[in-house]
């Protein structure tokens, strides 16, 4: 999902900077790949939203309201 979202964010940067901040990512249906006794990517993954945000992207929750009348 993350190199997805940075190609993403990396064509929006390049054509309309501002439409970034249209982007909703759901931060809490996701989840970084953990293998027990091996890999974790949670930092890549902490990183990785931290940079989408900083980008102008909109990091929520699956319970925040989005949508305004």
């Amino acid at each position: 999902m993350a190199w997805t979202v940075d190609d993403f964010l990396s064509e929006i940067q390049q054509t309309d900077p501002s439409f970034a901040q249209k982007v909703y990512l759901l931060e809490d249906c996701t989840s970084p790949v953990v293998v027990p006794g091996g890999a974790d990517f949670t930092e890549p993954a902490n990183a990785a939203f931290e940079r989408f945000q900083q980008g102008g992207m909109q990091l929520v929750q699956s319970t925040d309201p989005i949508f305004r009348d």
